[in-house]
C-alpha cells in the first residue's frame, strides 16, 4: 500500500486495531478495585501508545543482539 503524506498516522492506526496493547492497558485497572471508567478511560490511549513503543525498542534490541551473535 502507498502512504500517503495524509496517512502518517495509518501505521498506528492498523497496529492498534490489530494490536493487544489495549488489552493490557485495561487490565492494569482490575475489575475488583471499583474504580470508576471515567477516571481511568482518559489515559488508555497513551498507555496503548507507550506499550507499543517499549515493544519496538525491546523488539529492536533482541533483534539487534540476535544478528550480532549469528
Amino acid at each position: 500500500m502507498q502512504l500517503s503524506d495524509a496517512g502518517q498516522s495509518w501505521p498506528y492506526f492498523l497496529r492498534n486495531k490489530t494490536g493487544s496493547a489495549a488489552a493490557y492497558a485495561f487490565m492494569l485497572f482490575p475489575k475488583h478495585l471499583n474504580l470508576d471508567l471515567s477516571i481511568y478511560i482518559q489515559v488508555i490511549e497513551d498507555i496503548v501508545l507507550f506499550t507499543n513503543l517499549v515493544n519496538d525498542i525491546l523488539s529492536w534490541v533482541s533483534l539487534s543482539i540476535l544478528l550480532l551473535t549469528q
